[in-house]
């Protein structure tokens, strides 16, 4: 072929390509804009800011941010991206105001006070979501990696920590980066609280939560059903070994709704030859642990709020026959039950007297045996 560069030249000797061939790029089967869209407007952004020689530096990797973020838009894209293999993570894009400088004309004190406003995580901007209609903050301590590079979103770790001995609850959202996801070891035991053992410095992004509903909101969607069935499962292993008032406190305090409304029918899974009645045995003695830790407040232990453990527990029955008869049997444990609640939940997303709530779930409870019975 000769040279062209004459526009109105002559082009009988050179090649004319068909839309199949510009598809299929100039070298093999290579698409030659491949490279450019695999490139995201961010990892262009940050090339053009910082230079290509700080992208992917390990020098930066297993050091970690933890100060002022904007939690909710690290969240917002996670999820968006929850599909992406290759998403470009550069933590300075949820920092706020990392690295920021002071001309020398500032006072020592308020560069020491705006230091530590940007160190403090708990000042940042939080998730949020809806649960019954009403709007609500995710607490997490998130911590994120500083070195730039690019993440594997679509298959996040989770971690599961459920203790009642020792009064211990933590789940954890791991993002791995990608050169790394193949690191992972995977821990198939069913019974194990980890998904997989992996060095902490190769995660770019740890998401901890100590509520449960928050960890699942915080998690990608299409993992809801998933998480949703671990944390039930493990809440019904730690309630058959829950016995001291402290342990059953615990474990109905932080239990979720959507554990509450499983928690009797998931204990039957593990424990084939238990039955039903059995199981209500179980958290009705849990609901007798609870009372006796209610009468036996005093001065010393004024702290102790046992109304939130005891509603739950209440929620796991629902409207059980079983509940029935026992209340109907002693109904001077009910009221005494109702003399010993305290303080206020949130009920629909309205503050509510306990007593109000429980004294609520016994005329519901009455209405819907009466019709049964």
């Amino acid at each position: 072929m000769g040279t062209f560069d004459d526009e109105f030249g002559d082009l009988s000797q050179y090649k004319i390509l068909s839309f199949e061939e510009v598809n299929q790029g100039f070298e093999g089967n290579k698409d030659p804009l491949q490279g450019i869209k695999s490139t995201s407007f961010a990892e262009i952004s940050f090339e053009k800011k910082f230079g290509i020689e700080n992208k992917c530096n390990e020098e930066k990797l297993g050091v970690f941010y933890h100060g002022q973020m904007r939690i909710d838009e690290l969240i917002s894209d996670l999820h968006k991206n929850s599909n992406n293999e290759r998403f470009f993570f550069n933590f300075g894009n949820y920092a706020v105001n990392y690295g920021f400088g002071l001309n020398k004309e500032n006072p020592a004190m308020i560069k020491k006070m705006m230091e530590a406003s940007y160190n403090d995580i708990s000042r940042s901007t939080p998730y949020q979501y809806y649960k019954n209609q009403h709007r609500r903050d995710a607490k997490a301590d998130i911590y994120l990696n500083m070195m730039a590079c690019h993440v594997d979103i679509l298959q996040p770790g989770y971690l599961f920590y459920l203790d009642v001995a020792s009064q211990t609850i933590e789940f954890r959202i791991e993002y791995v980066y990608s050169n790394y996801i193949k690191l992972r070891n995977f821990d198939n035991n069913t019974s194990s609280n980890k998904d997989y053992e992996l060095n902490n410095k190769y995660n770019a992004i740890v998401v901890i939560a100590k509520n449960a509903l928050d960890f699942v909101m915080l998690a990608s969607p299409a993992d809801e059903d998933y998480l949703k069935e671990k944390i039930i499962r493990l809440f019904a292993q730690e309630a058959l070994k829950a016995s001291s008032q402290a342990e059953v406190k615990f474990l109905y305090e932080n239990m979720p709704d959507f554990v509450t409304a499983k928690l009797l029918e998931t204990l039957g899974i593990d424990n084939k030859d238990t039955s039903k009645e059995g199981h209500e045995d179980l958290i009705w003695s849990h609901l007798e642990i609870l009372s006796r830790g209610m009468e036996n407040q005093d001065l010393f232990s004024w702290n102790l709020d046992f109304s939130g453990a005891m509603l739950n527990i209440l929620k796991v029955f629902g409207n059980s026959k079983f509940l029935f008869k026992k209340f109907k049997s002693n109904q001077t444990f009910v009221k005494k039950i109702f003399e010993n609640l305290e303080g206020e939940s949130v009920i629909n997303g309205e503050k509510s007297s306990n007593k109000i709530a429980f004294a609520s779930f016994i005329s519901t409870l009455c209405s819907t045996m009466e019709w049964k019975i």
